[in-house]
């Protein structure tokens, strides 16, 4: 009797199969170790992608992960900050002549409606006289050009909530500002001769300046030629700020500028 015959046999005798089945299942067992692709073949070409799944839950709703006391504090040290770097400014333009003191202020301590780095549409008012007078025209030392009138004036009814507003885009250390009226030298001699500032880091939540528990009302022109600057009773930090007419010569017509320093 022959080894492989032994086997089967004995195979079949041990596990009930027939003798076929043996056979079968030693042929595929010696194919595959000579074939060892039959057993793990190549992975198959990827399928298309399926179509997306169901679309989420809303989430919680967020909320403020800060301490409020902990953003004073903060913002007191960027107050305290930036104080010594104005006292450390105005002792440097104590030795410069006047001249060159208001060059620089006009230079680098403004928020950009002088020379133009603040955006036209980031200059709003609550309307405007007509085309010319548009309320990115009120910008400090701005002239009369072609078919301007080189100021912003205010649509009629001339009232004491008139404003000019500016978005520094975010909130900005401000400490005053400087106004002047109209240019030109026609009949139209106007200009604000006082006037309010309200400010805050949302539109729909301005404070006006206060002064011992009353609104603060800043002396404005006396002709429209000259600039005058007023400074806030303390540096502001803030967003937007808010010039609103309280008293004006002929009509409620400006030019200004912001300081930061």
């Amino acid at each position: 009797m022959s080894v492989w015959l032994f086997v089967v046999l004995s195979a079949i005798a041990a596990t009930g199969r027939s003798s076929d089945e043996i056979c079968i299942s030693l042929s595929r067992r010696n194919q595959n170790d000579h074939h060892p692709s039959l057993v793990h073949g190549a992975p198959g070409r990827r399928g298309p992608p399926g179509p997306p799944g169901p679309k989420g839950a809303f989430g919680p709703p967020g909320h403020c992960a800060c301490n409020p006391s902990e953003i004073d504090v903060l913002m007191g040290q960027i107050l305290s900050l930036n104080d010594t770097l104005m006292t450390i400014m105005r002792n440097f333009l104590f030795f410069l002549p006047p001249q060159a003191v208001e060059k620089f202020k006009e230079t680098y301590c403004n928020v950009g409606m002088k020379d133009g780095s603040l955006p036209n549409d980031r200059i709003t008012a609550s309307g405007f006289a007509h085309g010319g007078m548009e309320p990115f025209r009120g910008r400090l030392d701005n002239v009369v050009l072609d078919g301007t009138h080189g100021a912003w004036a205010s649509a009629h009814p001339l009232t004491t909530s008139t404003w000019l507003q500016v978005d520094l885009e975010s909130p900005t250390y401000v400490i005053g500002l400087t106004t002047q009226g109209r240019p030109g030298t026609n009949q139209y001699n106007q200009f604000v001769t006082s006037y309010k500032i309200s400010y805050g880091n949302s539109t729909t939540s301005l404070q006006v300046i206060q002064k011992d528990g009353a609104d603060l009302v800043f002396q404005g022109n006396r002709d429209r030629y000259s600039k005058v600057t007023n400074f806030f009773p303390l540096p502001i930090v803030a967003r937007y700020f808010r010039f609103i007419a309280q008293t004006w010569n002929q009509h409620i017509t400006v030019r200004l500028e912001y300081l930061t320093c």
